[in-house]
This record gives structure tokens, sequence and C-alpha cells, in this order.
């Protein structure tokens, strides 16, 4: 599921990107979030702020 989810994100669909972000913090892999972040859409300030307010415990 998560790769078919960053390969749709790396594609360009950005509610796969926050779906995947999402779930990476659910399951307590916040670098991995920050990561897939940076290497697909750095810019993305909705995806930032998920990290920030739902990545911490």
């Amino acid at each position: 599921m998560e790769s078919a989810l960053r390969e749709r994100a790396e594609d360009g669909d950005r509610d796969a990107l926050y779906v995947l972000v999402r779930l990476m913090c659910e399951t307590e892999r916040m670098h991995e979030a920050l990561k897939v972040i940076q290497d697909i859409d750095p810019e993305n300030k909705y995806a930032q702020q998920i990290v920030a307010s739902d990545c911490w415990p």
C-alpha cells in the first residue's frame, strides 16, 4: 500500500502524499515522513504541517 501511495505521490497526486505522510505518522515514523516530503515535494507546506501536528506524541 505504501509503495502504491508513494508512486502516486511521485506522479503528482498530493492526496496520496498526504495519506502516506499520515500513515507514517500513525506508525511513529516521523523521520521517514519528513524524508518522503523532502524527496517528493519539499515546498509542500500542508504536508509539513501534517508532520508537525500529527507526528508528535
